[in-house]
């Protein structure tokens, strides 16, 4: 058999091995995109988690908690540091959620993280916090937080 009677089959057989190489590597991005969804869920569920067992393991932040959500400008200039740690890291934490709700990635809806939202800045405390520093959070987060807030 001659080379131009190959030329064509090889030519084929080429095609077809360049085909199955991109199939297999769609395939493994569609691996690897699930992979990504699920180790995103799991850090968010571990921050919730975590927050969660701060205030459940420290009474003494708890009340600092229960006291800043009362009256923010009650607290001691220490009690205000912490408030402020926990309220930045339980808003970041619902900012990330609210952003991978959005993208589809995350196990929780808009709806669930409306309703941890308006529930937390219901308190008095938390409003006036989320009010003075709400500038450090996305402008697409702020904008979603506001209109919820302005509805309630």
């Amino acid at each position: 058999m001659s080379i131009d009677k190959l030329s064509p089959w090889i030519s084929v057989m080429t095609n077809i091995g360049v085909l199955i190489g991109i199939a297999l590597l769609l395939f493994e991005l569609s691996q690897n995109n699930q992979m990504l969804e699920i180790q995103s869920d799991d850090a968010n569920f571990s921050h919730w988690t975590a927050l969660n067992r701060t205030i459940a393991t420290s009474p003494e932040l708890a009340d600092i908690v229960i006291r800043g959500n009362a009256d923010l400008d009650a607290l001691s200039p220490a009690d205000l540091l912490r408030y402020g740690h926990y309220q930045t890291n339980y808003l970041n934490v619902l900012e990330h959620s609210y952003h991978a709700a959005r993208r589809g990635h995350s196990v929780g809806t808009e709806e669930v993280y409306a309703a941890v939202l308006i529930d937390n800045l219901s308190y008095p405390g938390a409003r006036a916090f989320y009010e003075r520093y709400k500038m450090f959070f996305s402008e697409e987060f702020v904008s979603w937080a506001d209109q919820l807030l302005s509805e309630t």
